[in-house]
């Protein structure tokens, strides 16, 4: 949650410092996003795209866009909106990154929600 709270702040000011993007990358590679919230995990996604810096947080990409999946038909709406535009975002990487199967995964069950 915190590392998600950091990455948020610098996104808003549009702060791209790619050493603390890697540290907060490694430091969250171990967390098990299946007890995150939806706050953190549409958080963190939104951040990195934002950013433009998906590519440093390669590794975590697929658990997060799994836990978004998971968490769509309980998402609030401000969390909905905030995945989309982390998806929308993140998207234009997807293949260089080789995610496209859990992206498409979570952008489907996002749309669901949104329609």
């Amino acid at each position: 949650q915190d590392a998600a709270q950091i990455l948020t702040a610098f996104a808003k000011f549009k702060i791209k410092d790619d050493d603390l993007l890697f540290a907060l990358c490694s430091g969250v590679s171990g967390a098990d996003w299946s007890r995150q919230s939806g706050e953190c995990v549409t958080s963190f996604l939104w951040a990195l795209g934002t950013l433009r810096r998906a590519q440093l947080a390669k590794p975590l990409l697929p658990p997060l866009l799994e836990r978004i999946a998971q968490l769509a038909p309980t998402l609030r709406l401000r969390h909905v909106v905030l995945a989309m535009t982390g998806l929308a975002k993140v998207s234009a990487m997807a293949e260089e990154l080789r995610i496209s199967k859990p992206m498409h995964q979570a952008s489907t069950v996002i749309s669901e929600r949104v329609s």
